[in-house]
């Protein structure tokens, strides 16, 4: 039996924006032409490592894969030994880049679209098998070893729908800025899968610092969406810039909390969307934090009980049940909240805390710009430890605030005041990489 097509495109203006790139717009019938001129070119395998860094390049290389039906290997991140084993792990692959990488020891491809000429007629929206396997997305390895998930096309095209749908954008137009890189599944779903698959553009850098990111945003046409993280979104706030008119700005990677998320919507003057997932289900629901904590299911999604409170969902988008590594607790609407992670609870002297919780009372300590405590490698640890950015402050002015907000049995000891966290470009803290950085201080 022949398996269902869906577009790779959907939106039906050709002449209409899809990229933008420092204040050039790009449309689809161009970037769909050069897609298809550069799956030409493209070696015979069946899998190529998608390391473009900038937006357009990664949505060409993206487009072209799948057309050629080759999958799109998209790594945790760029370090040589995670490279070298995703090339073992796949004989015969090659690596699509924006420059040369020094020392790799696979074949790569520069994509550079001022290679591939544009042409006159707008080609037509291609259909792919809905069962073809387009990507396969690593896990961050935040809590352990970075773990492959491959998204067939008829996944990842039903949830960007659910997306859609949930964010209120099915029949919107306007662009995109994303802080995220489109390897991570966030990234891939908010900054990739929405342009195809519907009238928004996307621009094609990824702006770092508040005021890159500011300019960015103002030379961008409205109605104007900030894709970011809450690591992002605390330093734009910091910077305490006036910024232009946002319709809305989406959160991920990790929980925002309820007072930052009602300051930052105050600031920017639009509402702001949380998205809770992983890379096993990508999106699985939202919520608007500043009106309430409770998390909204995306349609036809639904919660089970797994087992002594674990949970696992299917449904929707999803080919088979996945199971949650957060805890959660169902509420009479059919919304639920989050408990925190399996492995997030700890017990010290018989009282008993979330890691989640404590890193946010960290946070929330006037001066702190960035902390974390460190997970314990055991189940009931003798105390914690924790590094914080704070500038300005000594590490027991931080322990003094810190007092007022936790247990004393959970302040950490030691405390180490760095200048910078080791997050990854999603703003998160790999356990093996914190506990190396720690070890790198004594």
């Amino acid at each position: 039996m022949k398996s269902e097509l869906l577009p790779l495109l959907r939106h039906h203006d050709s002449d209409a924006p899809f990229i933008w790139r420092q204040g050039q717009a790009i449309s689809r019938a161009r970037f769909l032409a050069q897609a298809r001129q550069l799956a030409a070119r493209l070696p015979e395998a069946g899998a190529a490592i998608n390391l473009c860094e900038d937006r357009y390049h990664f949505l060409l290389a993206f487009v072209a894969l799948a057309l050629r039906g080759q999958v799109n290997l998209l790594p945790p991140d760029r370090a040589p030994h995670t490279l070298a084993m995703l090339a073992e792990a796949h004989p015969g692959s090659y690596a699509l880049v924006d420059a040369p990488l020094a020392g790799m020891a696979f074949v790569q491809l520069t994509v550079s679209p001022d290679t591939l000429p544009s042409i006159s007629d707008a080609p037509s929206a291609p259909l792919i098998p809905a069962d073809q396997t387009v990507a396969t997305v690593f896990t961050s390895g935040s809590t352990g070893h970075s773990q492959p998930n491959h998204k067939s096309w008829a996944e990842l095209y039903q949830g960007a729908m659910l997306n859609l749908a949930a964010l209120g954008l099915h029949e919107a137009d306007g662009t995109l800025l994303a802080t995220v890189p489109a390897q991570h599944m966030y990234g891939l779903e908010l900054s990739v899968l929405l342009p195809l698959l519907s009238g928004l553009a996307v621009e094609a850098g990824r702006p770092f610092f508040p005021a890159d990111l500011q300019h960015a945003l103002s030379i961008l046409p409205e109605p104007r969406w900030l894709i970011s993280t809450p690591l992002h979104l605390r330093s734009c706030l910091r910077a305490e810039m006036v910024w232009p008119p946002l319709a809305g700005i989406v959160s991920a990677t990790a929980p925002l909390d309820p007072d930052l998320a009602t300051q930052l919507e105050q600031w920017f003057g639009c509402p702001l969307h949380e998205i809770y997932g992983s890379s096993e289900t990508g999106a699985i629901a939202t919520r608007r934090t500043a009106e309430g904590q409770a998390w909204q299911l995306h349609a036809g999604l639904v919660l089970q009980a797994d087992g002594d409170a674990a949970w696992r969902v299917s449904g929707g988008h999803l080919a088979a049940p996945v199971r949650l590594n957060d805890r959660l607790a169902q509420t009479p609407d059919g919304c639920f909240r989050l408990l925190g992670r399996e492995r997030d609870l700890i017990k010290i002297a018989g009282k008993r805390a979330s890691l989640a919780d404590l890193n946010r009372q960290l946070l929330a300590v006037p001066g702190v710009v960035d902390g974390s405590f460190v997970p314990p490698e055991e189940a009931e640890p003798s105390r914690l430890q924790a590094v914080v950015v704070a500038p300005g402050m000594t590490a027991r002015a931080v322990l003094d605030a810190l007092q007022l907000r936790i247990d004393a049995a959970f302040l950490p000891r030691p405390l180490h005041l760095v200048e910078k966290l080791p997050r990854n470009p999603t703003g998160k803290l790999h356990r093996e990489v914190l506990c190396g950085f720690i070890a790198s201080l004594k």
